[in-house]
């Protein structure tokens, strides 16, 4: 039953995030071949001599379009996933959703790997209109010289298996916590009286707002202990500040994974125990 929820997840989704995320890739595209390297360098000349405005308004519209898109991939993508397990389970449809002869670990599961698919795609979608139009504003020379950068990093076999797993962990992790921390708020929210989608708004920034402080605690005490052993400058120093950074790395990512594990699990028991619809 479990295959059948997600293909349904992903039937009612693809073709939404489909054209979306190819309308991205077919903006880039376009301005890939309009600002080039060359036309940039003779945009700009222009520009100097004094020419017409008009070109720099479409320079720079070009551009603000562009950010936009970028937004609405990045976060609007994970709003609408979000927007789709509220009405999905916690209004009117959650009481059709809810008589179905299934758990409600299988909606949940369902739905946030559907979301989480989709959300890869989108990052990945942004990352990749983004190097497209870098590369063609800087050319080849940039492009080599950057590749050149990552040849540069010394590293053993061992560790770049290890730095590996734990980029792959990382973003497995993080797409996991960004759906399970939205899902848990609906969940939260709806437990209340009135007002549930303010509570639910509430309860998302509420744990951003945690999130951060978490954040900025870890990474000033990482940054201090790794200043205080290079401070120095041995070579054994070094070795152990590198050891350090990856183990800190596999410690939030497996933090990551298991405070997804929990969201996910608050979640299902409202779901299951507590459930209240609109």
């Amino acid at each position: 039953m479990l295959k059948k929820l997600f293909a349904h997840e992903w039937k009612d989704t693809w073709k939404l995030m489909t054209i979306v995320n190819a309308a991205m890739i077919l903006y880039a595209l376009i301005g890939m071949i309009i600002f080039n390297q060359k036309n940039v360098d003779t945009f700009f000349e222009g520009s100097g001599r004094g020419n017409s405005l008009a070109p720099t308004i479409g320079f720079f519209s070009y551009f603000l379009v562009y950010a936009i898109g970028i937004v609405v991939l990045s976060v609007l993508s994970l709003l609408y996933f979000f927007v789709r397990f509220y009405r999905n389970l916690y209004t009117d449809q959650g009481y059709l959703m809810h008589t179905l002869p299934v758990e409600s670990s299988d909606l949940l599961i369902s739905k946030a790997a559907v979301a989480m698919i989709w959300r890869g795609i989108c990052i990945l979608v942004c990352c990749i209109a983004v190097i497209m139009l870098l590369y063609s504003m800087g050319g080849p020379e940039a492009w080599g010289e950057l590749v050149n950068a990552f040849r540069e990093i010394h590293m053993s076999s061992g560790q770049a298996i290890l730095v590996i797993i734990l980029i792959l962990l990382g973003i497995v992790g993080s797409l996991a916590f960004d759906v399970s921390k939205g899902y848990a708020a609906i969940s939260i929210g709806q437990q209340m009286g009135k007002n549930k989608v303010l509570w639910c708004v509430g309860c998302y920034i509420g744990l951003n707002v945690l999130v951060s402080l978490i954040t900025n605690i870890v990474t000033e005490t990482v940054t201090f202990s790794l200043v205080r052993m290079g401070e120095t400058n041995t070579l054994a120093n070094l070795e152990t500040a590198e050891n350090t950074v990856l183990l800190i790395f596999l410690i939030i990512d497996l933090a990551m994974l298991a405070a997804s594990a929990g969201l996910y699990a608050l979640s299902n028991h409202f779901m299951k125990n507590k459930l209240n619809l609109d």
